[in-house]
């Protein structure tokens, strides 16, 4: 096996042997690996593998950011940002020895001090603040907004989160995060994770009751989550 399809996205496989008691698989910039022990041999290890694999397709059904991997989010000078209600275009330098944003006519300005690196964890980590900060007001009022038209439920805090393999959750509190990918994704695709994350308010499960749920509130759902796989993981990375 040298590559894994799903929803017609198609991600190179690479095994490896390793010295580990158990295998596993995982997803790395947009990478399958499968890890097998180096005592399991012939038959028994393709049986391993192809099991590893039908594992994995399952987990992406029910976590669609998984398809990411556990690369973190890349924001790049002149990216185009989107929510519902808000757009905006990212311009990214560097200068001076703070960092430091605003947001100005429709431009998301970030400076990252001299003394860092563009691509490294601090400057990542500075970004995605600023991202969440500019968004979460629009973000959150828009939350609000969907489950008093479409849910009813009693709502904790809306948050914009880093997670690396979920596009979103929702506590038993009812505390909603999104992951800040979705803005490079659109207004489209926050939509549908919005929405499922809302049904967890009222389901917290992936029942039928729960997919009823969702289609009830938004009945392309199916298309918007299939969209996702297909080319929302391409605008974002």
């Amino acid at each position: 096996m040298d590559r894994l399809t799903f929803n017609g996205v198609e991600l190179p496989v690479r095994i490896l042997e390793t010295g580990n008691r158990n295998a596993y698989a995982r997803i790395r910039d947009m990478e399958v690996i499968i890890s097998v022990p180096r005592r399991i041999k012939g038959e028994k290890r393709d049986d391993v593998v192809s099991k590893l694999s039908e594992s994995l397709k399952r987990s992406l059904e029910r976590s669609p950011g998984k398809m990411l991997g556990f690369s973190r989010e890349r924001f790049r000078d002149g990216q185009e940002l989107a929510a519902p209600g808000l757009s905006l275009k990212l311009s990214i330098s560097q200068c001076g020895k703070r960092f430091s944003s605003s947001v100005r006519e429709g431009v998301l300005a970030i400076w990252v001090p001299e003394s860092e690196r563009m691509d490294g964890s601090k400057a990542s980590s500075y970004m995605h603040m600023a991202v969440s900060r500019a968004f979460l007001p629009s973000v959150s009022a828009y939350v609000e907004r969907l489950n008093a038209e479409r849910f009813g439920s009693r709502l904790g805090r809306v948050r914009i989160g880093r997670g690396m393999t979920t596009l979103g959750s929702c506590d038993s509190f009812n505390n909603i995060t999104l992951n800040s990918r979705l803005f490079a994704m659109g207004p489209y695709a926050l939509e549908y994770v919005a929405v499922h994350e809302l049904a967890h308010t009222r389901f917290h499960n992936h029942s039928k009751r729960f997919w009823g749920e969702v289609e009830r509130a938004l009945p392309d759902y199916r298309e918007r989550k299939v969209w996702i796989f297909r080319e929302g993981w391409r605008l974002e990375a």
